[in-house]
């Protein structure tokens, strides 16, 4: 039963959980938390868009890391890239914490959207794939839906605030990839 589990295609459908969730996290707290802790001036709010923007420009740079790592450790990284990067959002309230933490997480998440598409293309059969990928999406739009249902319950039931939620977030990425590089073997 487990080893049919153990497929290609469980393992991308795990991660395209896994991203969306820290990320919908991540997006739907930003506006409130750059304004109510961190201070942030509508003129702040431009370098953050653009440094997160940085790591999709540089993605193409993912070709020559391929060398070195394999797709699905990097890929796999890289969730753990943005998982952390989101759980520590909350503990640095700062300009210069807000750009780092964006940093990191926008690195993973580019350098993961680069990979799953390119995974997904190799391990899926031709003839199932667009079913395979549209599986992917829905299977992510649900994760969305459930950090946006998770954050509004959490802070308006349970009174979590940002550092709380964001570490969340994170967590819940880091903990899928980290059981996804432990349940799962290298595909080729």
């Amino acid at each position: 039963m487990l080893q049919t589990l153990r497929r290609p295609e469980a393992l991308l459908l795990m991660l395209a959980v896994s991203m969306p969730f820290s990320f919908s996290v991540w997006n739907t707290l930003l506006n409130n938390f750059v304004i109510e802790k961190v201070a942030f001036t509508g003129a702040d709010i431009g370098p953050l868009q653009s440094v997160r923007e940085i790591p999709g420009f540089l993605a193409f740079l993912m070709v020559f890391v391929l060398f070195w790592i394999r797709e699905q450790r990097l890929a796999l990284l890289s969730l753990i890239a943005t998982g952390v990067g989101v759980m520590l959002t909350g503990f640095y309230p700062s300009l210069a914490g807000r750009l780092l933490t964006t940093l990191l997480m926008s690195t993973g998440f580019h350098v993961y959207e680069t990979l799953q598409a390119s995974l997904a293309l190799q391990w899926f059969p031709k003839q199932t794939s667009a079913i395979w990928m549209g599986r992917m999406v829905a299977a992510g739009s649900f994760a969305a839906l459930m950090a946006y249902g998770l954050v509004w319950g959490l802070m308006n039931l349970a009174d979590l605030g940002y550092t709380w939620l964001y570490m969340i977030g994170g967590d819940t990425t880091v903990a899928i990839a980290l059981m996804a590089w432990l349940l799962f073997p290298q595909f080729p």
